[in-house]
């Protein structure tokens, strides 16, 4: 079977990183025909990535069209109406990346053409080993736009400074795609913070030398679409983590079990506080969130995943 990935956008790109070249990596070594859609070769199978408005032209070159579906539909050139009528006729099979979004799939296209696919934690973060470092140091990484979802957290790091000394570490690209810099908004922050400029190397070394990692959402439909890559890759480091209430991520902490669950500043900062107050919990919880992370986002789970899904559509779905 000869399947085709429409790619959302450069190597960097999250939805490529964690969706797209490690399948087709995968899928390859057992021996699945997968590559990269030139977006005019024919195959079997085309998946697309950012958004279905490619599903028409998809679906003349293929017999099977798949929509890999993520937060990204919550973009403006992106909407759910956007994306609906005419472009998602065309569309045979759908792909959830969280747990919310394959809700929303579900209920409107049935649970028999939709399959939820996490996004995969890269091999190397499992291999990672805590360095040595000076203080409390608390992580939190994101994309170029996204450190304004930080704002949330402003009252409870306000708290916590009054009451810890901590340093945030913040690993985000220099500049929004507003210009400003990011710098300048992270040091508005009311607790100190270092800054480093967004690099996979930087995210790795500053997880080896951070204690807890933090994922804070707003909380609006986009933010509870989010699928749990965040937090999995810190767990996956051998961090503790608190996170924001949203479905990927009481998935990935299994309820709280493995991770604090906050849902308003006092929260966080008791939360906060009791991590950093137990040196032996974090231990504990970052090394068994490391065998979570394993058994649900390893390289070897997303391909079984994917594998399960491309045989259902072309079992269950005859053209």
């Amino acid at each position: 079977m000869r399947v085709r990935i429409r790619l959302s956008g450069g190597k960097d790109n999250p939805t490529v990183r964690f969706r797209a070249l490690p399948i087709c990596e995968d899928l390859g070594r057992r021996g699945w025909d997968v590559g990269i859609w030139s977006g005019t070769e024919e195959a079997d199978v085309i998946v697309l990535q950012w958004g279905a408005f490619d599903a028409q032209k998809a679906s003349a070159k293929a017999p099977w069209v798949i929509f890999d579906c993520n937060d990204a539909v919550f973009l403006d050139e992106l909407a759910w109406q956007g994306n609906a009528g005419d472009n998602l006729c065309f569309v045979d099979y759908f792909l959830g990346a969280s747990p919310r979004i394959t809700e929303h799939l579900e209920r409107r296209f049935g649970k028999h053409r939709v399959s939820y696919i996490p996004d995969v934690v890269e091999p190397h973060w499992f291999d990672l080993h805590p360095q040595p470092h000076d203080g409390m140091r608390l992580i939190w990484t994101g994309m170029h736009d996204n450190l304004h979802l930080f704002e949330i957290m402003r009252p409870a790091l306000e708290e916590l400074a009054r009451r810890r000394d901590f340093t945030l570490v913040i690993v985000t690209s220099t500049h929004g795609s507003d210009k400003k810099s990011n710098a300048e908004r992270a040091a508005s922050l009311p607790c100190p913070v270092d800054f480093y400029p967004w690099s996979p190397e930087a995210i790795r070394r500053e997880v080896a030398r951070a204690d807890i990692g933090l994922a804070p959402l707003p909380a609006n439909e986009w933010c509870t679409c989010k699928s749990p890559n965040k937090p999995a890759m810190f767990g996956a480091g051998l961090l503790p983590v608190v996170v924001s209430d949203i479905p990927s991520y009481r998935e990935l902490t299994d309820d709280g079990k493995l991770g604090a669950i906050a849902r308003d500043p006092g929260e966080w900062v008791t939360e906060l506080e009791a991590l950093m107050d137990d040196p032996e919990r974090r231990e504990r919880e970052g090394h068994l969130l490391r065998e979570r992370v394993r058994r649900l986002y390893s390289r070897e789970r997303i391909a079984d995943l994917w594998e399960t899904a491309l045989t259902e559509l072309t079992e269950w779905h005859p053209h």
